[in-house]
């Protein structure tokens, strides 16, 4: 008996597309983005959360400078 379909996925999984390519630059371009964004909303949550989002934004512009910018 052939193994039925997970949940949530149809079609071929072998139709599926490959992995997406990403260049260096857009990848440094959205991890700037996504940390000045974080850092935008700041002011606007509480306190536990800021601190979260803090830490991602920090992690985000790591990121960036890894991927030379």
């Amino acid at each position: 008996m052939p193994p039925s379909p997970s949940p949530g996925r149809t079609g071929n999984p072998s139709a599926s597309p490959g992995p997406v390519r990403v260049s260096t630059v857009r990848l440094r371009e959205a991890e700037r983005a996504s940390a000045a964004g974080l850092v935008q909303r700041l002011a606007t949550v509480e306190p536990a959360l800021a601190q979260l989002f803090a830490s991602i934004a920090a992690s985000d512009a790591t990121h960036a400078t890894a991927l030379g910018g």
